[in-house]
């Protein structure tokens, strides 16, 4: 810990004559102050303050302190506030006494109030020279053009425009925090950046045409610039140019202020005027505006049509007055009343108008003030209407009038036969709405007659299911064994006629066999009760699959199957359900082409189905058989049984196809000009008219 300043150890005391140094007449005559110190330590040898040894006289002039007063004191005598000092001095004086050092430096040294340009050295270990200047007044002038610049600088980046500054290039140098605002730009952005980057190219050109640069200065110059987001906005451009003593540019400034606003309310101020010109011109009636002492300053294309005189006839002229109007007498009172008017109120007026060809015609005018300056009426507007063919209506209607009150008595004599023949009327009505409610009671009985026929109908058809169902079981029970052991009987039968007859009794079994697994099907689809599996069906996959198995079969009987389905073409469905309509058509081609033929698949799809066709090069139908060929047991030809055919087989396909959400139709050209059979299916999901397990795609 330090000790007192007066009981510190002076390291130095024993020296009683100044330094050789100290003394010289070289330092008298400078003009910058001189001074020369010793240093102080304490017993640690930490510099804790200085001796004042000398001093010159620019000293006194500098400091203000004499020279007799302070040699021979310490630092802190002489500048009590020395410590308290934001700056270490005897620290720095320290360090160049006691390490041989060299030191320059501009500080504020606040015991006397000003700033001083100092140089130490230290001439001797433990001493140091101090040779210093006054430099306040021009530290104060650098504080003054620091906070003119901090003020300008303030203003540059506060201000409510951008600025930008460019060099002799037009490249830009400076601008303040708007323009990055206004341009959505970063430094990155626009340090460097040749100002015409800023334009579109069309707006940069038309600048160059009006040669600012040259020119020194433009004010208030309407352009675009380009943001970074690429938004084209309008601005205010202010542009003035800095040149150097020899007359070159050494800078532009640019102010800009953003018109965008200012220009749409423009735009929108034009439009509306435009909107207003347009109604006034386009108004069916006419549109006069007059000053206040009745000149015409105004009107619009109507009152050119109604009088037929030329713009330059009317405008600048008294309206109100020969020859426009004919009696003198309306337009005096005309006049008198308008110098009246007062406010916002509206008054009417009828004159008689002479046209520029000399006919007459009626006008009605409403008239108003156009506003009121200092007290006074600035002029009217006036709407003129051409009633000329109205009042001639009124008239036509006036007599009109007249004469249908004449044939008004007329006609209420005839009321009272109108009367009569309204109670006939009425009575007739009665009888008519009686009538109608016997009808509506008769309506009644015959739907719930119809009604109890329906349930009837329903209870039969559902005996008949009940007994088909039976009848096919108690078929298929003996049935069964016996087609099981004919062909064992068969094959153990050596004997030609027996054999035959074997194979006629089986071919006739299999034949009831199907007979009743048809009837069955049929009955289950009648009655809601076979189930579908519903599945995405590949068309082209399973119909190759169909005439693969079936090779022998059309091998057989020299039929040529093909699929032209060539894309992948899919519906929904129940597969077993789908080939069982394919087997039931190609079966029924098969059978009418005795002599072979082609038989063709095909389908094609629409939004909605899938159009599936079974064309053969058969027979062919008549009108009559084509409109009969979905009946339950019909055949066309009933002497052909050679392929056991039980007459159901295009009633399964259409309630199948039916039932899965489709249609079928038949068509023929005729005989000998084949069949054509189509069906359509549902692409997607589709309510099915029966028990369905699930609906899956496969």
């Amino acid at each position: 810990m330090a000790r007192p300043l007066d009981k510190l150890e002076d390291k130095n005391v024993e020296q009683k004559e100044p330094p050789h140094f100290v003394h010289s007449d070289l330092f008298d005559n400078m003009q910058e102050g001189y001074a020369c110190h010793r240093i102080i330590l304490n017993k640690d040898n930490v510099p804790v303050d200085y001796e004042i040894l000398e001093a010159n006289a620019s000293f006194e002039k500098l400091t203000g302190l004499k020279r007799s007063e302070v040699i021979g004191k310490r630092a802190t005598q002489v500048f009590p506030t020395l410590k308290k000092e934001p700056f270490n001095w005897i620290h720095a004086y320290g360090t160049v006494a006691m390490e041989n050092k060299k030191m320059k430096l501009e500080r504020y040294f606040g015991p006397l109030g000003k700033w001083f340009s100092i140089s130490t050295y230290c001439p001797e270990k433990g001493y140091f020279v101090t040779t210093f200047h006054d430099i306040s007044e021009r530290m104060k002038a650098e504080a003054a053009l620091k906070e003119s610049e901090n003020k300008f600088k303030s203003i540059f980046n506060n201000s409510a425009v951008a600025i930008t500054i460019t060099d002799k290039n037009e490249r830009i140098i400076s601008w303040n925090s708007f323009t990055e605002d206004l341009l959505g730009m970063t430094k990155k952005d626009l340090l460097g950046r040749h100002v015409s980057l800023l334009y579109p190219e069309e707006e940069w050109v038309r600048m160059r045409k009006e040669n600012i640069r040259k020119k020194g200065i433009k004010h208030h110059y309407e352009t675009k610039i380009i943001k970074k987001n690429k938004k084209v906005v309008d601005v205010d451009i202010s542009l003035s140019v800095l040149r150097d003593d020899k007359g070159k540019i050494k800078m532009s400034i640019g102010i800009i202020r953003d018109i965008t606003e200012r220009k749409i309310s423009e735009e929108a101020v034009k439009k509306s005027e435009e909107k207003y010109r347009r109604t006034f011109e386009l108004s069916p009636e006419a549109i006069v505006l007059l000053d206040h002492k009745g000149i015409v300053l105004d009107a619009n294309k109507r009152l050119f049509n109604i009088l037929g005189y030329r713009t330059s006839d009317i405008i600048g002229e008294r309206l109100l007055k020969y020859p426009y109007i004919t009696r003198k007498s309306e337009t005096q009172a005309m006049l008198v009343s308008l110098s009246t008017m007062r406010g916002t109120s509206a008054r009417h007026f009828e004159v008689e108008f002479i046209t520029q060809k000399g006919k007459r015609r009626t006008g009605s005018i409403w008239t108003s003030m156009l506003g009121e300056e200092d007290g006074k009426n600035i002029g009217h507007v006036m709407l003129i209407s051409d009633i000329t063919e109205k009042k001639k209506a009124d008239e036509k209607l006036r007599k009109n009038r007249e004469e249908l009150a004449k044939k008004n008595l007329k006609l209420q004599a005839k009321s009272k036969e109108l009367q009569i023949t309204y109670a006939k009327l009425h009575e007739a009505h009665r009888q008519v709405k009686k009538f109608n409610e016997e009808l509506e009671n008769r309506v009644k009985v015959r739907t719930r007659q119809l009604e109890e026929e329906k349930q009837r109908v329903q209870r039969l058809l559902q005996l008949k299911t009940d007994f088909v169902n039976q009848l096919s079981h108690d078929l298929i029970t003996p049935l069964t064994p016996i087609i099981a052991l004919l062909p064992l009987a068969l094959e153990d039968t050596k004997d030609k006629d027996t054999r035959i007859n074997l194979d006629i009794c089986i071919r006739n079994a299999k034949y009831l066999n199907a007979l009743i697994q048809d009837t069955l099907n049929l009955a289950r689809l009648d009655s809601g009760t076979l189930e579908f599996n519903i599945a995405r069906i590949e068309l082209k996959r399973i119909i190759d699959e169909i005439i693969k198995d079936n090779g022998p079969v059309f091998e057989k009987y020299n039929v040529k199957a093909k699929n032209t389905v060539k894309e992948r073409i899919y519906c929904r469905g129940d597969t077993l359900r789908v080939r069982e309509i394919f087997e039931n058509l190609y079966m029924n081609s098969v059978k009418f082409m005795p002599n072979g033929g082609e038989l063709t698949f095909s389908a094609r799809k629409d939004k909605e189905e899938v159009h599936i066709a079974v064309k053969d090069t058969g027979i062919g139908l008549t009108k009559s058989q084509a409109e009969k060929v979905f009946d339950e047991f019909y055949k066309v030809d009933p002497s052909r049984h050679e392929m056991g055919s039980s007459g159901l087989g295009l009633s399964i396909c259409r309630r199948i196809v039916e039932k899965l959400g489709g249609t079928i139709r038949i068509e023929s050209h005729g005989l000998q000009k084949g069949t054509t059979v189509t069906f359509t299916l549902p692409q997607r999901k589709k309510k099915v008219k029966s028990n369905a397990k699930k609906d899956s795609d496969c």
